[in-house]
């Protein structure tokens, strides 16, 4: 009886022991993410996680401290790609992802897209940076471009040295319960990156073009 007994906790306790390790160890999920940004930093990206102000707020989202009002952020991933342009662009331009509700700092240009609009002091007085204007004759080329982005990018930066995309790396992952082999995982990273660096390919191409 005593040796049933011995042979019927053996299990439990190695089961106990091991069930730790198994929890620390990788998910499928955490594999996809390394081999994304791994591939991401082998192409020339810098890559390094951000925040970004939510746009689309509601009164229930904002974070009261210390009887102040603090905005929501999204943490997320930027994806940086250096550039060696001949031509200033002056004025650094950020482009976020927006909805039907847009915040009087963004100047929408399309349904999906909107530039951010910062103000500057002048004589004292605050007046809107109107970099927007710069954008006329690029507009549609840049929302061209941007519609082939995943769902989940959230903003796009652009100066004369760098563009950043800002990600969430969720569209098109793996679930952390499903296992798939090293392959399959390096394939989907592969996949779901093309239309990150292809994004960063077009906008210096049409960043030359302003030379």
């Amino acid at each position: 009886m005593s040796n049933y007994l011995a042979w019927a906790v053996i299990p439990l306790v190695l089961m106990i022991v091991a069930a730790p390790i198994f929890y620390v160890l990788p998910t499928s999920r955490d594999k996809y993410l390394a081999a994304l940004r791994l591939r991401a930093k082998n192409s020339g990206c810098l890559v390094k996680m951000a925040s970004l102000d939510k746009l689309d707020v509601n009164e229930s989202e904002l974070v009261r401290s210390s009887g102040r009002v603090v905005q929501p952020k999204y943490q997320l991933m930027s994806y940086t790609r250096l550039i060696q342009s001949k031509v200033d662009l002056h004025h650094s331009f950020l482009f976020r992802r927006i909805s039907d509700r847009t915040p009087q700092s963004i100047s929408r240009l399309s349904k999906d897209w909107g530039i951010f609009r910062e103000t500057t002091q002048i004589n004292g007085i605050a007046e809107p940076d109107n970099r927007v204007s710069f954008l006329d004759k690029y507009a549609n080329e840049l929302m061209s471009i941007f519609q082939t982005l995943p769902s989940d990018v959230q903003g796009l930066s652009i100066d004369s040295k760098r563009l950043v995309i800002f990600w969430n790396e969720s569209e098109g992952t793996i679930s952390k319960r499903k296992r798939l082999s090293k392959e399959k995982i390096e394939q989907k990273a592969q996949e779901n990156l093309e239309p990150i660096n292809c994004c960063f390919r077009e906008l210096e191409n049409l960043i030359d073009q302003l030379s």
